[in-house]
């Protein structure tokens, strides 16, 4: 799956969600590899950027839901 890094790096607060590769409607789908390892490659794909992100997941008592806060800023 391509992300549109470009655009979740423009500065905006952006809303991630994650779905299943064998979701029918994939428009509210915007991963489907585990939470942290998305976590992970956002970090990774800003550091090569040169952007600073700032991510936050959201938890529940079962631990993530699979929603991702993102906001990056140039370096």
């Amino acid at each position: 799956m391509e992300y549109p890094w470009d655009d979740w790096f423009n500065g905006h607060l952006w809303r991630l969600s994650k779905g299943s590769m064998f979701a029918l409607d994939k428009a509210n789908v915007d991963y489907t590899i585990p939470t942290k390892a998305m976590v992970r490659l956002i970090e990774e794909t800003a550091d090569k950027m040169e952007k600073l992100v700032r991510v936050t997941t959201e938890h529940d008592g079962n631990g993530f839901t699979g929603t991702i806060y993102i906001q990056a800023t140039d370096k």
